[in-house]
């Protein structure tokens, strides 16, 4: 029996998970052995890959084929879990090393294991997505040693209370119960401030220090890799944090267009979470309280909350970011999330790695800000 993310998987799924176990502690080169040699790094990456193809070896694929076509095979947490296993194991195989490497970005198409790209298959039908690589829903990651290790958390738990209050703060609405509605939003407005709170507490250099965040987490997270898709070659950037549900809530919430493009909702959020947002946009609310003055003073001035808070966030985020991206990685190549490899024939500089992540944040905070003086 092996104990995974959401209990003991069925017998043929099994050997995905002991494959990325027997590897994974191989796949990290320590500090004072990263190599900007080309050659060196290739030979680790080439090597990693044989040593995981010869492990994946073990799985039955007619066994695989027949579990994952039933989708009651396994229960929603042992899906869950499976799905991080195998977004974990493909990125793992991507790279092959980490920290990632310019010779390895180079690599834009990688011919992955059938086993791998088997499952992959099944799990972008399951969940609605386009990507060939994984997204925020996919890639929860420990990282252990420098090394990561997959395990399923449900997306931000500190979150699902704030849904909640959401979607019974909007019936609230439609049924007339002002006292109700404004309750739920006061306590959406707690549930968000926990949230970004965790945010502030982590994301600092005394609990991630900038070059691990870089070189051990934030470029695994990345693909870059080209496939084929309906005819046409396609290149991927894998995960990025405004794949994050949460905020596309609050924008949703508050009646605010989202940020990401139909294209890329569609390729990296599950369809249950687009539908999710369809709805909060659909049914949010501001608006109508905007224009009911004082009958709604209270209302509005809670979901005027919910958008400061979400402001100050991305105006700290902005500010935090620029230290985290400048850090130096000369074995790669630039890249940023959400935006890929940045470098392209001449080096890429560093104004260039910041500028898509800071005028994405000064769009968004100019829009938080036009709520809160009633636009």
């Amino acid at each position: 029996m092996v104990a995974m993310g959401g209990g003991t998987w069925p017998t043929a799924l099994q050997p995905y998970h002991q494959a990325y176990e027997s590897v994974c502690s191989t796949l990290a080169v320590p500090e004072e052995d990263i190599s900007l040699e080309d050659d060196e790094n290739l030979a680790r990456a080439e090597d990693f890959r044989a040593r995981f193809r010869k492990e994946l070896v073990r799985v039955d694929e007619s066994a695989v084929r027949m579990i994952l076509g039933d989708k009651t095979s396994m229960t929603a947490p042992q899906w869950n879990g499976f799905f991080v296993c195998i977004a974990t194991s493909r990125h793992a195989y991507r790279w092959g090393i980490i920290p990632v490497v310019r010779v390895i970005q180079e690599q834009v198409v990688v011919d992955f294991p059938s086993s791998l790209d088997l499952a992959w298959n099944f799990l972008r039908e399951r969940y609605g997505i386009g990507t060939y690589g994984g997204c925020v829903a996919s890639n929860y990651c420990a990282i252990s040693g420098k090394v990561p290790i997959y395990h399923w958390r449900t997306t931000l738990t500190k979150a699902l209370p704030m849904y909640s209050s959401m979607t019974r703060a909007v019936s609230f609405w439609k049924s007339g119960n002002m006292a109700a509605c404004l309750e739920e939003i006061v306590k959406a407005n707690d549930s968000l401030s926990q949230i970004l709170a965790c945010y502030y507490e982590i994301m600092n250099d005394s609990q991630i220090p900038r070059s691990y965040w870089m070189r051990y987490s934030q470029g695994f997270q990345s693909w870059g890799c080209t496939h084929l898709v309906k005819g046409a070659s396609v290149t991927f950037v894998g995960l990025s944090g405004n794949q994050l549900v949460v905020f596309q809530a609050v924008d949703a919430f508050l009646g605010m267009e989202p940020y990401l493009s139909l294209q890329d909702l569609e390729r990296y959020i599950p369809s249950a979470q687009r539908e999710f947002l369809v709805s909060l946009k659909e049914n949010s609310f501001y608006e109508d309280s905007h224009r009911l003055g004082s009958d709604a003073a209270f209302i509005t001035g809670q979901l005027k909350q919910m958008a400061r808070l979400n402001k100050k966030f991305r105006e700290a985020h902005r500010s935090r970011v620029r230290p985290y991206l400048s850090e130096p990685a000369p074995e790669r190549k630039m890249m940023t999330a959400g935006k890929g490899i940045l470098e392209q024939g001449d080096r890429a500089t560093l104004k260039d790695v910041l500028a898509f992540s800071d005028d994405f944040l000064v769009r968004r905070i100019k829009l938080n800000a036009d709520i809160l003086v009633g636009k």
